[in-house]
C-alpha cells in the first residue's frame, strides 16, 4: 500500500516518539519515587529510591533525581543528618543545582541552599572578574581550577536579545579567548556595554560556577581605548611589506618506462 504524504509523515512522527520515548521519561522506579513523595508518602518514596540504586540501568540525571527526593524525603521525616548526605551527594554531581521553588517548600529549599553555601565555601569553584585586552576577554579561575576543562562565554552587547557563546581555552590561572567579530564589536561600539554570563565546566560539560544569569548578567562597561582595541584586534591583518615568498611550479614528470620484456 502506498501512504500519502500526510499520512507517511504521521506515521513517521509516530515512530520517532516511540523510538524516543525510553529517552524521555525517567527510571520507573525514580517516576514512582517522585509520585510517592508528592502524596507525601515519604517512606514509600525512599522504598523505591533503594530499588532504583541497585538498577545498572538509571542515567546521571536518575541519580541527580535520587538523591534530590531522597534529600527531599528524610527533610520531611525530621532526619536531618541523613538529607544533608543526600544533598551533599547531589552537589557533588550538580554544584549549581537548584530545586524547583514551586514544587518545593521554603523550608525544604533552606535546608539544602545551607548545604549548597556549604559545599561552595568548601569545595567550590570559584571565577573572578573578567578583564579585556583587545577582543580577548581573560578569565580568572580563583579557586579550584584543578576541577574545570573550559570556561564557556555567553556574550550580547547590551540591549540585544540573544547571546553568543565563545568556550575559552584554559590558561594559567583561568581561561582566556577571543570573543566576537567586527560586526559584533562595531555594534559594541554603538551602546557601549556588553552583557556577560561566564560559566566554568567539569570535562563532563557540567557547569561548576557561574558567574550572572541570561535575567541579571553582568555588565562590562567599554571605554574608547577598549573598543578601539577590540576593533583593531578583529581588523584584516595589514599587508605585509615583505614580498612574499615565490614557489615554484611544480615540474611535470614524464610517465615511468616500462620494463622491457624478459
Amino acid at each position: 500500500m502506498t501512504l500519502r504524504p500526510n499520512t507517511s509523515l504521521a506515521w513517521l512522527c509516530a515512530l520517532a516518539c516511540v523510538l524516543a520515548a525510553p529517552l524521555l521519561h525517567a527510571h520507573p522506579d525514580v517516576d514512582a519515587a517522585k509520585e510517592a513523595f508528592a502524596r507525601g508518602e515519604f517512606r514509600q518514596a525512599l522504598s523505591k529510591l533503594e530499588r532504583a540504586e541497585r538498577s545498572p540501568s538509571k542515567t546521571e540525571e536518575d541519580v541527580v533525581d535520587m538523591y534530590w527526593y531522597r534529600g527531599a524525603s528524610f527533610h520531611a521525616l525530621g532526619r536531618t543528618d541523613d538529607a544533608n548526605r543526600a544533598f551533599d551527594a547531589l552537589l557533588e554531581l550538580r554544584p549549581l543545582y537548584q530545586p524547583d521553588k514551586y514544587e518545593s517548600s521554603p523550608d525544604l529549599r533552606a535546608a539544602f541552599q545551607s548545604r549548597a553555601t556549604l559545599y561552595q565555601q568548601q569545595k567550590g569553584v570559584m571565577l573572578g572578574p573578567p578583564s579585556l585586552d583587545g577582543a580577548t576577554l581573560s578569565v580568572p579561575i580563583i579557586a579550584r581550577a584543578e576541577k574545570v576543562s573550559s570556561v564557556v562565554v555567553f556574550v550580547r552587547t547590551s540591549g540585544s536579545v540573544t547571546y553568543q557563546s565563545f568556550t575559552l581555552p584554559l590558561v594559567e590561572r583561568g581561561a582566556q579567548g577571543v570573543v566576537g567579530n567586527r560586526d559584533f564589536w562595531q555594534q559594541a561600539a554603538r551602546v557601549g556595554s556588553l552583557d556577560l554570563v561566564l560559566e566554568a565546566r567539569n570535562p563532563g560539560g557540567v557547569p561548576l560556577a557561574r558567574a550572572g544569569d541570561a535575567v541579571r548578567p553582568l555588565e562590562f562597561k567599554l571605554t574608547p581605548a577598549q573598543l578601539n582595541a577590540a576593533l583593531n584586534a578583529v581588523s584584516a591583518a595589514p599587508v605585509d611589506a615583505t614580498p612574499p615568498l615565490q614557489t615554484a611550479a611544480p615540474v611535470p614528470t614524464a610517465p615511468a618506462a616500462s620494463p622491457a620484456p624478459a
